[in-house]
């Protein structure tokens, strides 16, 4: 499949969710949604491999995991979800960076271990976590990484003309 052809079956295949969700949904969100599914399953495949097969400690495979399923994460969304493949990437990397960084610091550990401590379990802390990872990335990525020097969205979709 060529390039081009990615990318409109992708936006078809999200565009098709979008019309049987009960309620209205961007389609980058839905879009989002299904590039960060996949990516966190290549981060949980990567672990398993550099850690059950290769070894490796599990700050090491951790690290090895996140920093491709993001590497990953980048890239479709900017070829595929947001419509920016065309731009230069050196400002939305840049931007991109500073968001993991933020995630992982802030979100991921900061908020993980706090929750810890306040008494929750280590798998209970991290789903609560994994949901505002959800929702800071989105935003982050729409308004933040790749919303600058967008052209106006026609969302919400405007009622057909009588």
């Amino acid at each position: 499949m060529r390039p081009g052809g990615a990318v409109s079956a992708f936006h078809r295949l999200r565009d098709a969710i979008c019309r049987v969700c009960p309620v209205p949904v961007r389609p980058e969100m839905v879009g989002f949604l299904l590039i960060s599914g996949t990516t966190f399953t290549l981060d949980l495949l990567l672990i398993t491999l550099v850690r059950d097969l290769a070894g490796f400690p599990v700050w090491a495979a951790f690290g090895l995991g996140y920093a491709c399923a993001q590497s990953l994460n980048f890239l479709l969304n900017k070829t595929l979800n947001f419509d920016a493949g065309d731009r230069p990437v050196g400002p939305e990397l840049g931007r991109y960076v500073v968001v993991v960084a933020i995630n992982y610091l802030g979100i991921i550990v900061g908020l993980g271990v706090l929750l810890v401590h306040l008494g929750l379990l280590d798998q209970v802390a991290r789903v609560l976590v994994a949901f505002v990872e959800v929702v800071f990335l989105y935003m982050a990525m729409r308004f933040v990484v790749f919303g600058r020097d967008r052209v106006a969205s026609s969302w919400p979709p405007k009622p057909p003309r009588r």
